[in-house]
C-alpha cells in the first residue's frame, strides 16, 4: 500500500506530529511505500534512518512570518500545493491513501485542496479542531471559556475570540473559508479518525453525513516497569504548555486551597506570571520524555485543568501506565480514559473549590493505592502499542480506499 503522510512538520514538535512522524516510520517497516509531505525540518532522525520518503516544501511556521506574508502565503502556498500534487499523481490509483495529520501551521489550504483533489482517499486524524474552527480549539480565549457557537455561524464571525486581536480572528476565518471553498474541506474526507467520543461529538456536524468515523488510539512506545507507588508520593504534578488555556493557574490555585504541593513541568507564554503568581509551586521548566517520566515516578496524581476540550493528551495514557492516578476535568475529552475513583477523580470544569477537594481526596492513602492499581492493571491489559496503532491504520485505510472503489462504481 501507498501512504502519503501529511503534517505540517518532520519532526515531533508536538503530539500530532510526533503521532505523524512514528506512525510513518513504523508503516514503512511493515513493507508500505511511506511518502512524508511536511514543511518545516530538520527532519527527524527516526524519518531520516527510515525508508520513509520525505517531501519538504521549505516553508516557515505561520508564527515565524511577516504580517504582510501572513495574508499572502500564510493564506496559501502554491509552490507546496504544487509540489504535493506532483507527489500525489505520481501514485497509483486504488492503492494510495492520503493521510492528514496538521497542516495550520505551515502547510495551508492549498496543500489540504492538493489532496482533496487527487483522487485518492483523504483520511483525518482530528487531533483538534481546526477542521471546522477558526482559533482550532472552539475556545473563547476573551471570555476565557469553551465555545459553543456554530464555526463561521453570524455569532462566530462577530465574535473576537482570538488570542490577539479581532483582525487575527479574522485571518484565521478567513483559513477556514479557504479550506471550504478551495478543498470542499472538510465534508470531502470521508473517514476521520476520532480521540476521544467528546471530539466526535463537537466536530461531526461540520463534516458530510457519510463520513465514517474510526476511535483509534494513538501509539504509545511504553515500555512496562514496575507500578508506580503513588500512594506514598506526596507532591501533585501538571504537565503541558503553559498557556491559559490549559489551566495550569487552576492547577496552582487549587493546590494552594488544598494546601498540597505542587510541581509544574513545561514552558510558554504564561510561564513568567505564573511563577510570579504561585511561588509556592514548582516549576521545572520543559522536560524532554525521560524527563516527564521522571516526574511521574514522584507524583501522587497527575492533573489535567484544562479550560478547553482538549483531544486525548498522551500523557494521561502515560501516567495511567505507570500506575499514578489522574484529576481531570470532566469537560474534556480525557475523562473518557479516567474512571471516576477507578483510575482517578473528575471535576467540576474550571472549579479550583471542585479540584482542591478531589485533590484532598488524595490524603486517603488506601483510595490512592487503589485507582493506582486500576490504572496500571487496566493499561497493561491492552496496552497502545505501534503494532495494534498500525494495525488499526491500515483496516481504516482499506475501508477508506473500498469506499472510494464504491463511490467510482456508483458513478
Amino acid at each position: 500500500m501507498n501512504i502519503v503522510i501529511v503534517c505540517d512538520w518532520a519532526y515531533a514538535g508536538g503530539g500530532a506530529e510526533k503521532v505523524a512522524v512514528d506512525s510513518a516510520v513504523a508503516l514503512s517497516r511493515l513493507g508500505h511505500s511511506v511518502h512524508f509531505i511536511a514543511a518545516v525540518g530538520p527532519p527527524a532522525t527516526e524519518l531520516l534512518n527510515s525508508a520513509v520518503v520525505l517531501h519538504l516544501t521549505g516553508q516557515q511556521e505561520l508564527r515565524n512570518k511577516a504580517p504582510l506574508d501572513l495574508v499572502t502565503s500564510g493564506l496559501w502556498s502554491t509552490h507546496s500545493r504544487k509540489m504535493t500534487a506532483e507527489v500525489l499523481v505520481a501514485l497509483p490509483a486504488g492503492d494510495t491513501v492520503i493521510h492528514l495529520h496538521a497542516w495550520q501551521r505551515a502547510l495551508t489550504a492549498s496543500t489540504v485542496q492538493a489532496c482533496t483533489r487527487s483522487g485518492h482517499p483523504v483520511v483525518l486524524t482530528a487531533h483538534e479542531y481546526g477542521a471546522a474552527c477558526p482559533n482550532q480549539g472552539f475556545f473563547d480565549y476573551q471570555r476565557r471559556e469553551i465555545c459553543e457557537r456554530k464555526a463561521l455561524g453570524w455569532d462566530c464571525l462577530t465574535t473576537h475570540c482570538d488570542t490577539r486581536s479581532y483582525a487575527h480572528k479574522v485571518w484565521r476565518t478567513g483559513r477556514i473559508v479557504l479550506q471550504r471553498l478551495s478543498a470542499s474541506f472538510p465534508t470531502a474526507v470521508k473517514d476521520v479518525i476520532y480521540l476521544s467520543e467528546l471530539s466526535r461529538q463537537v466536530l461531526a456536524p461540520y463534516f458530510s453525513t457519510d463520513a465514517r468515523w474510526h476511535a483509534v488510539r494513538n501509539a504509545m512506545s511504553l515500555v512496562q516497569g514496575p507500578r508506580v507507588a503513588s500512594e506514598s508520593n506526596g507532591h501533585l504534578l501538571f504537565v503541558g504548555r503553559l498557556s491559559f488555556e490549559k489551566g495550569a493557574d487552576i492547577f496552582c490555585r487549587a493546590a494552594a486551597l488544598a494546601d498540597v504541593s505542587a510541581v509544574i513541568v513545561g514552558d510558554g507564554p504564561a510561564a513568567a506570571e505564573l511563577r510570579q503568581q504561585f511561588p509556592a509551586a514548582r516549576f521545572t521548566g520543559w522536560c524532554d520524555a525521560d524527563g516527564v517520566r521522571a516526574q511521574l515516578q514522584h507524583a501522587r496524581a497527575l492533573v489535567l485543568p484544562s479550560r478547553w476540550y482538549e483531544g486525548q493528551p498522551l500523557v494521561v495514557q502515560e501516567a495511567l501506565s505507570m500506575g499514578v492516578p489522574v484529576l481531570v476535568s470532566d469537560r474534556t475529552g480525557a475523562r473518557e480514559v479516567v474512571d471516576h475513583r477507578e483510575t482517578g477523580l473528575h471535576f467540576r470544569h474550571m472549579d479550583e473549590v471542585a479540584l482542591a477537594e478531589a485533590m484532598q481526596a488524595l490524603a486517603d492513602f488506601k483510595l490512592v493505592r487503589a485507582m493506582s492499581e486500576q490504572a496500571y492493571i487496566r493499561y497493561w491489559r491492552n496496552p497502545q502499542t505501534m503494532a495494534s496503532h498500525c494495525d488499526e491504520l491500515v483496516t481504516v485505510y482499506r475501508q477508506a480506499l473500498a469506499g472510494v472503489g464504491q463511490r467510482r462504481v456508483a458513478a
